[in-house]
């Protein structure tokens, strides 16, 4: 499963202004780039936010206009049109269904003046996800923003926004064909639903703590919400297993003081057992790490972090056997040798198998653009 891409740029609502600014500094959009030689491909300008379970298909955003595309390798990098930033916004996340026959993301509703969620296949291209809870409001020409997906493309999470209430304004949302847009709740401020397991039972993402506003990791199981951290320090939910047992993002490490990558477990009796799962060597007090996906198994963890306060950040691969390993360390121990001119900054998916992650990469090769590379690994990662 996944979460946001570009995620070392910043975690809030729109936080990729800097890298439309670098796409937009370095030209119009790339054309694809062709493939490499095996175990890994370039599969084009952006960046992928989801794989099928398989990791033969992906979805993701260009660089020049978050335009959210699919990838296979029979036909390419095809984008799928709609892209918000038409009426100059941004919201959202795509995710893919585990077969890859299903894409949600955000798009502009039918008379393009809007920011809306969607879903997309093939059959029927962009569907508008109607209706929205009657406290909707509008937020910047944006009503409703897609971060993720059940593994069978039948719930799709995100937020709608409240324009003017008092208790959040946006709140954590489940859409279904039956039902709509379905409203998730809050502790009493905003919050935002980010994954759902394959049949959409479990839903993880975050709710803002009441007091002090910060981001509070939330489970919400058959529609109801549970905080996997009751403290005041910051904490996100990122992704859960298909199973809905394995939930990972970020959380506080008290014996350090760092926000550091975690995973927690269900326990069978209703709680959630906590595992830090660390950060990149030589992080320091003011450094971070942040789980973006997993692998169905939970034996494979991706993220990216920062070793200090800074915007530059590395991408990681965590198993049980090797811990936290930077994204080129790993990859070399499975003798797998990337290209110098990418600069992996964030690891920002993992395939359900285990088997594919996706690189998001900067290229240095002039002009320098955002490429979104795909490794298949050439055996199971150590486990």
């Amino acid at each position: 499963m996944h979460t946001s891409p570009l995620s070392a740029l910043g975690r809030c609502f729109g936080l990729r202004q800097a890298a439309t600014a670098l796409a937009l500094a370095a030209g119009l959009l790339q054309p694809a780039a062709p493939a490499l030689a095996k175990p890994y491909t370039v599969i084009g300008d952006g960046w992928v936010t989801d794989l099928s379970a398989d990791g033969r298909t992906a979805t993701g955003q260009l660089s020049a206009d978050f335009q959210t595309f699919r990838w296979r390798a029979e036909d390419g990098q095809v984008p799928l049109g709609r892209a918000t930033t038409a009426i100059g916004l941004y919201s959202g996340t795509p995710a893919i269904s585990a077969d890859g026959e299903v894409i949600a993301s955000s798009i502009l509703d039918d008379s393009g003046q809007f920011g809306i969620q969607g879903r997309w296949t093939a059959a029927t291209g962009w569907q508008v996800l109607w209706p929205l809870p009657r406290d909707a409001g509008q937020m910047d020409l944006d009503q409703a923003g897609v971060y993720g997906m059940s593994g069978n493309g039948k719930v799709v999470t995100g937020l709608y926004w409240r324009a003017g209430k008092k208790d959040g304004l946006a709140h954590g949302s489940a859409w279904t064909a039956r039902k709509g847009v379905k409203d998730q709740g809050s502790g009493g401020r905003s919050s935002r639903i980010d994954d759902a397991n394959h049949d959409g039972r479990v839903m993880v993402g975050w709710d803002e703590h009441l007091e002090w506003g910060m981001r509070q990791a939330a489970v919400w199981i058959h529609g109801q919400r549970q905080l996997l951290e009751l403290s005041d320090w910051p904490s996100e939910a990122a992704a859960v297993d298909a199973a809905g047992t394995r939930i990972v993002g970020q959380a506080w490490d008290a014996s350090t003081g760092v926000e550091s990558a975690v995973m927690w477990t269900a326990d069978g009796s209703g709680a959630w057992q906590r595992q830090l799962l660390g950060v990149l060597p030589g992080t320091e007090w003011d450094g971070s790490a942040y789980a973006l996906g997993l692998s169905d198994d939970g034996q494979v963890v991706v993220g990216f972090g920062r070793t200090t306060f800074s915007p530059q950040s590395s991408g990681w691969v965590w198993t049980p056997a090797t811990g936290l390993m930077e994204a080129r360390a790993f990859l070399s121990a499975q003798g797998i040798d990337l290209p110098r001119r990418y600069q992996v900054f964030e690891v920002s998916a993992v395939s359900g198998d285990g088997r594919t992650l996706a690189l998001a990469t900067l290229d240095r090769q002039i002009p320098g653009s955002y490429r979104a590379l795909l490794v298949r690994l050439p055996r199971p990662a150590a486990r």
